[in-house]
C-alpha cells in the first residue's frame, strides 16, 4: 500500500492549546517556548490565537523530551539550533560539522549520566519501600497473633 507524504501546508494549523494537549504541555509553557525562541508559531487567527505546524509539535516533543536530561535552557537552545542546522549538514562548515559532533557527543553523556542518577534513586527507592513493607507486614503479624 503506498503512502503519501503531506506537508504542513496541506495540515490544518493546530491552536495552540490543541498544541499543548496533544503534547502534554500547559499553555503557559507553550508560550514560554515561544518566548525564549525555540517555538515560532507559523501565523495567527484573526481572533489573535496562535496557530502551530506538525512541526512544532514535534519540536515540543522534543523539548519536552530533555527536560528530564536535567539540561539548561541555553543547553536546550543550542541543541536545537544543532539539529536546525544538522538539517543541511552541507550547509555547515567542516569545524561547524566537528562543533556539532562535540556537542552532540557532550549531550549524550549528559544524558547517560543522568539515567545512572536516575537509577540509582530508583534503587534507593525500592530499599525504602521494602523496609517499610516489611515493617508493615511485622505490625500486621503481630496484630493477628
Amino acid at each position: 500500500m503506498e503512502t503519501s507524504q503531506v506537508s504542513d501546508a496541506q495540515v490544518a494549523p493546530l491552536k495552540i492549546g490543541q498544541v499543548g494537549e496533544r503534547v502534554g504541555l500547559s499553555l503557559r509553557t507553550v508560550r514560554y517556548y515561544e518566548e525564549v525562541g525555540l517555538l515560532t508559531p507559523i501565523g495567527r487567527t484573526a481572533g489573535g490565537f496562535r496557530l502551530y505546524s506538525e512541526e512544532a509539535v514535534t519540536r515540543l516533543r522534543f523539548l519536552k523530551g530533555m527536560k528530564p536530561l536535567g539540561l539548561s535552557l541555553e543547553e536546550i537552545r543550542e541543541l536545537v539550533e544543532l539539529l536546525d542546522h544538522s538539517e543541511d549538514p552541507g550547509s555547515l562548515t567542516k569545524s561547524e560539522r566537528e562543533r556539532v559532533r562535540r556537542a552532540l557527543a557532550r549531550y549524550v553523556e549528559r544524558a547517560e549520566s543522568r539515567v545512572v542518577e536516575l537509577e540509582s534513586r530508583i534503587t534507593e527507592v525500592i530499599r525504602v519501600r521494602d523496609r517499610v513493607a516489611d515493617r508493615i507486614d511485622e505490625l500486621d503479624g503481630a496484630v493477628s497473633s
